[in-house]
């Protein structure tokens, strides 16, 4: 049996898409330096959980507002900036509120007007702005933090995919390169979107496409790029360092695939079977995380720098009130922001008063739980990660 995996984009305009942006990619390739820790990694081993709690400082719950006008549906993205939640949801819109949950304002400009963009691929929060990426228009709009309002469009030539805040004046960027045979790459540009290095370069794609978040902000303007090509991390410091520092070696049998950018790539029914295909990845100061699916199940890969360094597999990643935990892209350092399950509140409604123990009774998420109803927003945790030994 084969398997097609049709590859989106890559002949939309790409002769006048590369002769538009081949003097911008002219720019000297960043050469990594040393050697990549392993990370050996065997999916059979994983009948195991964690809990992430003691890896955290804190945890905060927040019951986001909820009526007629503002329904949050599929949360894609979550940025904590100054005090607020900037929230990117799959009905193209950005929603922010504040810590407590109040709606604030809402950038909702579906169009080809002008403040317009016909989608969402991705945003981000830095220097005051607001910066929206619109894939199919081929531009980046931008938008007062504040309030909302509309300030600037910039054009862009090549696809961008990923969107991530350095400092004020840079951004890191997942990109279409438009070579004659295709691949994928990681710029940093300045902040007019103009290309300042060439960090990575591939004549090849991510077998699974684009969206997983690859970028990590660390301390000491320092940077993580996780490479869905190679399933190594790179760590990227102001202007043009870039250190090789781990490599995800899978147990034998477990593929981890690419395709050159002709379209297509066959594949054998046990190739097809052992694919894993990666959903989320989160680099702090003290820990590794990769999320990935394999046989269809969720698996968590999970390191730790401080003391004993270790790596297990996991099959469930726990912390108080979610059993499983599927995290949402963010921008913000040592910050995971997740959806508390709906189960587990309509659990601790329904659960007789007496068996309840009362360090769960005192908690904010219990108060919470009583109010939530089912077709209420969602209640948004957000863990912060220790940022010390």
């Amino acid at each position: 049996m084969k398997i097609y995996f049709i590859q989106l984009f890559t002949l939309m305009f790409m002769l006048g898409a590369f002769c538009s942006c081949s003097r911008n990619l002219n720019v000297q390739t960043v050469s990594p330096v040393g050697r990549a820790e392993v990370i050996s990694v065997n999916v059979n081993d994983s009948h195991k959980s964690i809990d992430l709690m003691p890896l955290a400082d804190s945890l905060r719950y927040v019951a986001l507002e909820t009526n007629e006008n503002i329904l949050v549906s599929n949360v894609l993205k979550v940025v904590v900036y100054h005090n607020r939640l900037y929230i990117h949801d799959s009905s193209r819109k950005i929603m922010v509120f504040s810590m407590e949950g109040k709606f604030l304002f809402e950038i909702d400009n579906l169009g080809l007007g002008p403040g317009e963009y016909s989608s969402l691929q991705d945003f981000c929060v830095s220097d005051g702005r607001i910066n929206l990426l619109d894939l199919n228009g081929r531009k980046l709009l931008r938008y007062n933090a504040s309030d909302g309002s509309y300030v600037s469009t910039i054009p862009l030539r090549p696809y961008f995919y990923n969107l991530f805040p350095t400092d004020k004046h840079h951004y890191l960027v997942d990109i279409d390169l438009y070579q004659p045979n295709g691949g994928m790459g990681v710029l940093l540009l300045d902040s007019a979107m103009e290309i300042q290095e060439r960090l990575l370069q591939y004549d090849e794609y991510p077998l699974f496409g684009n969206g997983v978040n690859v970028f990590s902000a660390l301390k000491d303007s320092a940077y993580s790029i996780f490479s869905q090509i190679e399933y190594t991390t790179y760590h990227f410091t102001l202007p043009n360092k870039l250190t090789k520092r781990y490599k995800f070696d899978f147990n034998k049998g477990v593929s981890t695939l690419k395709f050159k950018g002709k379209g297509t790539t066959d594949l054998s029914e046990d190739e097809a079977d052992n694919l894993i295909s990666p959903i989320y990845y989160k680099e702090s100061e003290h820990l590794v995380l990769l999320q990935f699916l394999h046989k269809m199940k969720p698996y968590s890969i999970l390191y730790t720098k401080q003391g004993e360094k270790s790596v297990s597999t996991y099959s469930t990643l726990k912390c108080e009130a979610n059993s499983y935990l599927v995290f949402y892209t963010t921008d913000t350092p040592n910050l995971l922001a997740s959806r508390v399950i709906p189960q587990q509140l309509e659990l601790l409604k329904n659960t007789q008063e007496k068996d309840i123990p009362l360090e769960v009774k005192q908690s904010k998420l219990y108060d919470m739980a009583l109010k939530w109803e089912l077709d209420d927003n969602p209640i948004i945790q957000l863990i912060y990660l220790k940022t010390h030994t």
